[in-house]
This record gives structure tokens, C-alpha cells and sequence, in this order.
């Protein structure tokens, strides 16, 4: 994996804003991973194909609400670079300092 971040922290008062993206290259050398999975009745196998590599874009956004807690928000989008597909994800919650 190849990839860079770029953070931005904006301070006010006491409540911090954290903004930031990661664009990504991913590439599988051995292609074929092999992930398993157990099961009554045996070993199941997942396997999937990642030949040909994949650029992944990721950001979000963090919004400290009060001493101990924040609110977030991130998501990602990945595209095979062989044109055979692509994800995306959200992810949205609260952090809390304990």
C-alpha cells in the first residue's frame, strides 16, 4: 500500500475540528488471498482477487463536542484498477473518552 495523509486541526475555545483525506494505491503481490472461516460442518474458504491493484479515497471529519466526547464522520470509495469494481463505505459515531 502506497499512500499519503493530509490532516487540518481548527482549535476554538475548547473544541477542536480534525479534517482529513488518504488517498491510497493498493496492490496484492500474491493475488488470491485466502481467508477462512469456521463452521460446524467444516472449514469454509472466502476466497477474492485483487489482481491488478486499486486506488482507495478516504476522508472524514471529527467534531469535538465537549471535554470527553466527539462526534464523527468518515467514508471511503475504492475503484479495482482494472475496471472489475469498486466499494464504498460511511461511518458515522460518537468517540468517547472514558
Amino acid at each position: 500500500m502506497i499512500g499519503a495523509c493530509y490532516a487540518d486541526i481548527a482549535q476554538t475555545e475548547d473544541k477542536a475540528t480534525l479534517l482529513w483525506i488518504c488517498p491510497s494505491f493498493m496492490r496484492t503481490f500474491q493475488n488470491k488471498p485466502r481467508t477462512y472461516f469456521f463452521s460446524a460442518t467444516g472449514d469454509i474458504a472466502f476466497e477474492f482477487d485483487q489482481s491488478g491493484g486499486s486506488f482507495e479515497l478516504a476522508a472524514g471529519i471529527e467534531r469535538q463536542r465537549g471535554k470527553d466526547y466527539a462526534l464523527f464522520l468518515s467514508g471511503l470509495y475504492r475503484v479495482g484498477l482494472d475496471g472489475d469494481g469498486y466499494d464504498y463505505g460511511l461511518k458515522a459515531g460518537i468517540r468517547w473518552d472514558f
